[in-house]
């Protein structure tokens, strides 16, 4: 019911969440039920798996990393990466009026198999 009047029950608030919203899976990215739809998130030391998955990720609104002291070697071990925009805004960035696709390099793609090279077709 709280989850649910957080939801609906104040249309122009602004929902800030506090290390994860409420009711919202920290290890999926499907919650069990309903879960609160933060317009903001502070979480700490780093995202939970799970808010970064869709569909949560759709739900956390924009997500703040604060540093809290956590110890470095809590997270050496950790097998998951997250990648952000900014790791790929040289990817974007605008191309010369003159250039043209040979400009910046070429893709090799390989795949399918008999009777099922549609998608490699296509890419």
């Amino acid at each position: 019911e709280w989850i649910r009047e957080i939801n609906s029950g104040f249309p122009r608030a602004a929902i800030v969440a506090v290390d994860i919203p409420s009711g919202m899976a920290s290890d999926t990215g499907h919650s069990p039920g309903e879960h609160v739809r933060a317009s903001h998130t502070v979480t700490f030391t780093a995202p939970k798996l799970g808010m970064v998955l869709p569909p949560n990720c759709d739900f956390i609104g924009e997500l703040v990393v604060h540093p809290v002291g956590s110890p470095a070697e809590l997270l050496a071990g950790a097998k998951v990466e997250l990648s952000e925009a900014s790791d790929f805004a040289e990817l974007f960035a605008p191309r010369r009026r003159d250039s043209h696709k040979g400009t910046y390099g070429h893709a090799l793609v390989i795949g399918g198999s008999r009777g099922k090279s549609g998608a490699a077709a296509m890419a």
